[in-house]
């Protein structure tokens, strides 16, 4: 996993932290939606600290790259929670 990709995960995952608090603060979301997306940030914090977590979990699954296998579990939980919904 690149550093460029890294970054960006980190990145990305301090964004959405600040994007749940600003809106727990404000009334816009409830609780138990901020605590899935919170654990779903930590859940990005991990595999862009550790990525050697994306490597093994990818040779498991037989996925070719561990991008690719990160994309694919984020896709795969917002699935579930969708689907959970409805």
């Amino acid at each position: 996993m690149s550093i460029a990709l890294r970054i960006a995960l980190i990145v990305g995952a301090v964004a959405l932290v600040a994007l749940v608090i600003a809106g727990v603060r404000k009334s816009r979301m409830r609780i138990e939606d901020s605590l899935f997306w919170i654990i779903l940030s930590l859940l990005i914090l991990v595999l862009s600290i550790f990525p050697d977590i994306g490597y093994w979990a990818s040779s498991m699954l037989g996925v070719q790259s561990p991008v690719n296998f990160i994309m694919l579990l984020f896709v795969a939980v917002l699935i579930a929670k969708w689907h959970c919904l409805h």
